[in-house]
């Protein structure tokens, strides 16, 4: 993507009446913001304040054609830059989203100019109290090498659109159509964060002019909105979209701005925000292979792409139904000023591209008023028992497991959530500790191989893999020790795990259709044996 410089900075560059420098900002795994300078003095720029830093350097930007990764590292001391020791060792910055710009210094207000963005490679401290970090462009998403293998244990984790197991259902959204089976989360709690709706503009594709949906541009091939593509018809109103006849592929993408929904800029430089999505996915043309794709990208006030915010990948929807996809707590980036939404597929067999899209919703979450958290759900997720469109106002629903709840023309029925809320008791070391948590299922193990995420404390953002759990105890032992100190009282969210077997599969999670093993396929054992004499 090409370059933009504002007309003020460019101006200044090409007539050499202003200094330059760059300006550094990083979104660390528990959504900390370091900005950093390599001017003699602090910028403050869009309302962030970018610290001067004593001995921030940079090396030069390599930029390379193709598919090659851009090298860069930056250099720093420890107390002058924010960065810690203990946060580099504790991996908050591994994977760590940043972007470098170049400012005039003398006038912060001529703009910004994009250098290059990417994430944060390796990481290190130095003896001399100083670190090194690599940073890694876009690209580097392209050396990673996706192989799909076969063996005894299930090849995919728990909770992936693969498994279904619903570990953190997208939250229910207003005035859309859910179909049986399909599970939500619904914010029951008096303390929900400030939910703002998205403006899409034409959601679920019901305004269309010659076959085209209005307010969505097309990027790629052709699209058409139709009122059935047998045996699937729309989910929400009259229409849905997908492929026009004879095309092999499609796109269609709407930009939508987030600055006049009452967030403000700097919350969302916090990294405060929080979207969630739901999307309707299906195949028509008795299910031709066709792959559909849901991305929502997040950009910056030059409508560069600044992060990816969710991302379906590529499926194939093989059942003949409506499918729910989405997110309930995907992050939005610092910068982030509009979102851009893309529905597209591509044809592997048939006449037309069948995948198709409708009933769009998108939400935002204000998480200084009150963070996003398991307590807000009170461990429960709910089951559409009954088909239909949910009501524009949110009823009250029934927390009780079994009971059902009306919302508008659908049936959610409660079921207990596989992730819970926990609080810790008791400390015996950084890797034992006893937790309170409300669970009848949790017998010894339950949580074996599962993951506790802190919610607060000194250790809020981060998780490890639980090795064992003890229910009449409530005590907890992870895999690794907790870097930062934990004390009772500190807030978790944990849920169970799954060792990958097919026993497992059948008796905790009741999900065999879904496993994606190969338990009877022979193996090496099998193959040596001597052949039977009888």
């Amino acid at each position: 993507m090409p370059r933009t410089i504002p007309s003020g900075l460019a101006t200044a560059i090409a007539d050499n009446a202003a200094s330059l420098a760059t300006i550094f900002e990083i979104t660390r795994r528990d959504r900390a913001v370091i900005r950093l300078t390599d001017s003699d003095q602090d910028l403050p720029i869009g309302g962030r304040l970018f610290v001067s830093a004593g001995g921030y350097e940079r090396s030069a930007i390599t930029a390379r054609e193709g598919f090659e990764v851009d090298e860069l590292e930056i250099s720093g001391h420890f107390a002058a830059s924010g960065i810690t020791e203990a946060d580099i060792r504790d991996r908050l910055y591994a994977g760590a989203f940043y972007s470098l710009s170049l400012v005039s210094p003398e006038d912060p207000t001529l703009g910004t100019a994009l250098l290059t963005r990417g994430k944060l490679g390796r990481v290190v401290a130095k003896p001399d109290n100083s670190f090194v970090a690599e940073l890694r462009s876009l690209k580097d998403h392209f050396r990673t090498q996706i192989t799909q293998e076969y063996g005894f244990e299930c090849s995919t984790q728990l909770g992936s659109d693969l498994c279904r197991i619903p570990l953190a259902p997208p939250e229910v959204a207003r005035s859309s159509a859910y179909i049986v089976g399909e599970f939500v989360r619904v914010p029951t709690h008096a303390s929900a964060p400030a939910r703002i709706a998205v403006p899409v503009l034409n959601p679920s594709f019901e305004s269309v002019t010659a076959t085209k949906p209005d307010d969505w541009t097309e990027i790629l091939g052709t699209v058409e909105a139709v009122a059935n593509e047998s045996p699937l018809t729309p989910a929400n109103g009259s229409f849905m979209v997908q492929g026009a006849s004879g095309a092999s592929s499609f796109g269609i993408e709407q930009i939508v701005s987030i600055q006049s929904l009452g967030i403000s800029d700097a919350t969302i430089d916090l990294a405060q925000v929080a979207v969630s999505i739901n999307v309707r996915r299906g195949t028509g043309g008795l299910a031709q292979k066709c792959l559909g794709r849901f991305l929502v990208e997040a950009l910056d006030v030059s409508s560069n792409v600044i992060g990816t915010v969710y991302d379906s990948g590529f499926e194939h929807i093989v059942n003949l139904d409506w499918q729910l996809r989405g997110a309930t707590e995907a992050r939005i980036p610092a910068l982030t000023r509009s979102l851009r939404l893309e529905c597209s597929a591509r044809r592997r067999s048939g006449a037309r591209v069948s995948a198709a899209f409708d009933d769009i919703a998108v939400a935002i979450y204000d998480q200084t008023a009150s963070p996003l958290g398991q307590p807000l759900w009170e461990n429960r997720i709910y089951e559409c028992t009954s088909a239909g469109v949910t009501a524009g106002t949110a009823p009250t629903y029934d927390e009780t497991v079994g009971n059902s709840t009306s919302d508008g023309g659908a049936t959610f029925e409660a079921a207990e959530a596989w992730m819970r809320d926990a609080t810790i008791a008791a400390v015996t070391d950084q890797r034992v500790f006893t937790i309170t948590v409300s669970d009848s299922r949790a017998v010894d193990d339950w949580f074996n191989y599962g993951v506790a995420h802190w919610e607060s404390g000194a250790n809020a953002g981060l998780g490890l893999e639980v090795k064992d759990f003890v229910a009449s105890s409530g005590e907890i032992t992870l895999f690794m020790p907790m870097r930062r100190l934990i004390v009772a009282g500190d807030k978790l969210r944990i849920f169970p795990g799954c060792p990958r077997f097919l026993s497992i599969c059948k008796t905790k999670f009741d999900n065999v259709i879904q496993y994606r093993g190969f338990p009877h396929v022979p193996g090496n054992d099998y193959v040596l044996q001597y052949p039977d004499a009888v």
